[in-house]
């Protein structure tokens, strides 16, 4: 977690200093132990970090493209933040953030509770409000299929936005 930390610093500190930065923040990423493929723009920054059972992640900040064979519905009008997926030894994990209009809340909890029941998950569902401001977990698990493990969370963060995660895995 450290070593992401000083990845996304890095990036920091390229996007302060201009696109001739690039070259040597990422040698300087690629240096840390289980750091490799490191790849920083203007807006994202992308690696793989090798996870503890010797498989490999790939994390992206600031975007990210969503494979079409993500299992997961994606509803279009969000705006992708992060993506990490990694596939290891017995089993996969799947993290994306989306953003998406305020307004859609109601919307995208009725998607996922929907897909969840759908997919054979036994599915779980809490919705609060604190400060105005509400937020959903939806959760599922099944014996059979990939994944196995679904987590949804569906939070307002107050400047007219939600932010949907997904949480996938297998294993």
């Amino acid at each position: 977690m450290r070593t992401m930390l000083l990845v996304a610093a890095l990036a920091l500190v390229v996007a302060a200093c201009g696109s001739a930065s690039e070259t040597i923040a990422e040698q300087i990423a690629e240096s840390n132990d289980g750091i490799s493929d490191v790849d920083i723009d203007d807006d994202t920054v992308s690696f793989n970090v090798e996870t503890d059972d010797g498989g490999e992640a790939q994390v992206v900040i600031g975007g990210g493209e969503i494979p079409d064979d993500f299992p997961a519905p994606v509803p279009p009008g969000g705006t992708v933040g992060f993506t990490s997926f990694q596939s290891a030894g017995d089993g996969s994990l799947a993290l994306v953030a989306i953003t998406y209009p305020a307004d859609q809340f109601d919307s995208l909890a009725a998607t996922y509770e929907l897909w969840l029941s759908s997919e054979g998950y036994v599915v779980s569902k809490s919705e609060t409000t604190a400060a105005g401001m509400r937020s959903a977990f939806l959760s599922g698990e099944r014996e059979s299929g990939s994944p196995t493990f679904a987590g949804i969370s569906i939070a307002e963060d107050g400047t007219g936005n939600l932010l949907l995660n997904i949480q996938l895995a297998d294993g």
